[in-house]
């Protein structure tokens, strides 16, 4: 990742979403949004907007939103990544220090990941590993799962339960933990 120290306003050009990349992280609450809103609203949006080299919105999707519902103006810094997986994992990085995410929020957000991780790695499969100490042609092999953990910061092993709670959990366990609610506390209240 590179700052390239190329700002637009929105008076020049005009940022493009991405669903993968604006559905990264859980959305904001409605009190988080509004809050937000409110901000822009009296302060203006004096966070630039971060985009790519073609124009895609990396991090500013709510304050992106929240000036084009009210016409107002909004800088932007381009910057540039290697791919798509890059972009996505500074966005995360960049995001983790502002919002109080649980473990299960963030291997959520690493599950997203994956087909990008596992496609590396797909590409690397036959490539010699034993290159790897005399010789710039070699690669570390990938470890989908360790790189999912270290993506979002969690252990190897709370990602493999976030994997198979997510692949095989009942939908009212899944529910409870999206609500960050205990099953069996909920039923003990009936």
């Amino acid at each position: 990742m590179q700052n390239t120290k190329t700002e637009y306003s929105s008076s020049e050009r005009m940022p493009v979403i991405l669903p993968e990349m604006e559905q990264l992280l859980p959305p904001l609450s409605a009190e988080q949004f509004s809050a937000l809103e409110a901000d822009i609203l009296e302060n203006g949006c004096y966070a630039p907007i971060i985009v790519n080299e073609d124009m895609v919105v990396i991090d500013g999707h709510n304050r992106f939103r929240i000036c084009e519902k009210h016409s107002l103006p909004f800088t932007m810094k381009v910057f540039s990544f290697a791919d798509l997986l890059e972009a996505r994992q500074w966005a995360l990085d960049t995001q983790k220090g502002r919002r109080n995410l649980d473990k299960w929020e963030l291997g959520k957000i690493a599950l997203k990941l994956r087909p990008e991780i596992e496609a590396r790695a797909r590409a690397n499969q036959g490539t010699r590993t034993d290159l790897l100490v005399n010789s710039p042609k070699g690669y570390s092999p990938t470890d989908t799962r360790k790189e999912m953990a270290q993506a979002v910061g969690i252990g190897e092993q709370a990602m493999g339960r976030i994997a198979q709670l997510a692949e095989n959990a009942p939908p009212s366990l899944k529910e409870a933990l999206e609500n960050k609610k205990c099953p069996s506390t909920e039923a003990g209240k009936s």
